[in-house]
């Protein structure tokens, strides 16, 4: 009756410390996709510059952009843009793309945009866009998407697409810069750590509760066995 008492009691002890110890185990710091809104307006200058030496009709240039944004979230106040753009008589739209080579000039960089300001946050990229000129007033619209490929600070895993909506004041003179209104807008989806509870101090807790409740439960074991 005693060794039946006590070998209870031994796997009565187990069972718990087997149950406790496995408290807290498989516990490791994890990352959850977060989408964050974006929402900016930018004031930007474009300059457009020839880079086919040929007499064509449909020349090929090179768009730079840069400017600035007093209401952009997240600290990334500055753009800088780069992109090949090539205009179609035919369809009269002008279109803005990463890639030369779908333009049939290989062997150029595939030209990238960049969000950032004075912090650690940036945003990096390609766009495209349709851009829509109207002559006789000297205006263009053009729409597009910024494809997100990474980033760094808060944005260092981010991806995603943001959708823009340029408004252009032309002017007579092609060598001059013109005002782009870009307004950019969407989400951006970034992968950001996840905060686990800290059981090490709970399972010291539980591990000396259940040892003092053993030592109880034991001594009541061994007293209704020699009774």
């Amino acid at each position: 009756m005693s060794n039946f008492c006590l070998g209870s009691a031994s796997k009565y002890f187990l069972y718990c410390s087997l149950a406790i110890s496995s408290i807290g185990v498989g516990i490791a710091p994890s990352l959850a996709q977060v989408e964050v809104p974006f929402n900016a307006v930018y004031d930007l200058s474009l300059l457009a510059t020839p880079i086919t030496t040929e007499v064509v009709s449909e020349p090929v240039l090179k768009v730079t952009a840069t400017g600035t944004s007093v209401d952009a979230p997240y600290g990334l106040t500055n753009i800088a843009r780069s992109s090949y753009s090539r205009f179609d008589f035919t369809t009269r739209i002008r279109t803005e793309i990463p890639d030369a080579a779908q333009f049939g000039l290989n062997g150029l960089p595939i030209l990238t945009d960049s969000f950032f300001g004075s912090g650690d946050n940036k945003l990096f990229g390609t766009s495209k866009l349709a851009v829509v000129p109207d002559l006789q007033e000297l205006t263009a619209l053009g729409e597009g998407t910024f494809t997100i490929t990474g980033g760094t600070g808060q944005f260092a895993s981010a991806f995603g697409t943001l959708q823009i909506l340029n408004t252009y004041t032309l002017n007579s003179d092609p060598t001059r810069t013109v005002a782009v209104r870009s307004s950019i807008s969407g989400s951006i989806q970034t992968s950001q750590k996840v905060s686990e509870p800290n059981y090490c101090i709970g399972v010291a807790f539980l591990f000396c509760g259940a040892s003092l409740f053993l030592k109880q439960r034991r001594k009541s074991i061994l007293l209704q066995c020699k009774a």
